[in-house]
């Protein structure tokens, strides 16, 4: 038998190891790409920084205490200095101006007020007067700044209504009915001459208020 000589093995040269790969990082940092949005970057957090530098926190502003209908006397009471995020040049009051105070147009509670809601010239000669109205003898809508027609009933039987007072305007009304009595308590503004005849309707029988229509009232 044939016998076979193994032949010694040689030994296998190891792979030749490779170069170290060249990273493009300083081609990248020249790329002119990378370094546009690099800047844009910038311009942002600039920008953005700007628009806050140009707010200012915590500014006291003057605001409306309550619902204040155009046209009535008013006093330091109706207003309330309150902190807020206004920005620079902002035409909002922080004090309650000297002198006569007469709004130019109405006031809802918590509204900044303005140098330009106040007009100049004498306060009319006028007086507060707290109307008491059943349920359902007054618009369910009725606010201050509203204008209304005062309507009396005497109490006597077969007693026709009677108009009071034309085109009075709403300064104020109750938050809510009183339960007791069933009642709302409306403040109109009366001219003085007229206050002794919208008391007294109040002590002799029932009133209506008959609101105006929006165009009317203007």
């Amino acid at each position: 038998m044939l016998q076979l000589q193994r032949r010694p093995l040689r030994p296998v040269d190891p792979m030749p190891a490779s170069p170290p790969a060249q990273r493009g990082s300083r081609s990248r940092l020249r790329d002119p790409r990378l370094l546009l949005g690099v800047a844009l970057v910038i311009i942002a957090m600039a920008a953005g920084s700007l628009v806050l530098g140009s707010r200012s926190t915590g500014l006291p502003v003057l605001r409306a205490a309550q619902d204040l209908p155009a046209g009535i006397a008013l006093t330091a009471d109706d207003f309330e200095v309150s902190v807020a995020d206004l920005p620079h040049g902002s035409t909002y009051l922080d004090t309650v101006p000297d002198g006569t105070l007469v709004l130019a147009q109405t006031l809802r509670a918590g509204e900044f007020v303005s140098a330009a809601d106040f007009v100049a010239g004498p306060v009319a000669d006028v007086r507060l007067v707290t109307v008491p109205v059943d349920l359902l003898h007054a618009p369910l809508s009725l606010a201050a700044g509203a204008r209304v027609d005062v309507w009396a009933t005497a109490s006597s039987e077969g007693a026709v209504p009677a108009l009071v007072l034309q085109d009075a305007l709403v300064a104020a009304t109750s938050v809510e009915a009183d339960n007791a009595m069933g009642q709302l308590g409306v403040v109109l503004e009366v001219p003085t001459v007229d206050a002794a005849a919208v008391v007294a309707a109040t002590r002799a029988g029932a009133v209506d208020l008959v609101a105006l229509p929006a165009e009317a009232a203007q």
